[in-house]
């Protein structure tokens, strides 16, 4: 099964966990989003937290792609 669970944490700063399961059970990550005072002038930080199947490298190369939208 695949799909997408998220958990918003609104104190003290928003936080918003995504984790997503991907259609290939060997693979699961989690995008975690911070949004600090500022936003949405001021970007909010992200990191990507791999939990199974992700190599340290690909979450890098996902991240900076990532990065590259905002």
């Amino acid at each position: 099964m695949y799909g997408v669970e998220y958990h918003i944490d609104l104190n003290p700063v928003p936080l918003v966990t995504v984790e997503f399961r991907s259609k290939h059970p060997e693979v699961l990550a989690a995008l975690i989003i911070r949004c600090y005072p500022g936003y949405p002038i001021k970007c909010p930080d992200l990191m990507i937290n791999p939990r199974k199947g992700l190599s340290k490298d690909d979450t890098d190369k996902l991240l900076s792609r990532l990065q590259a939208k905002l």
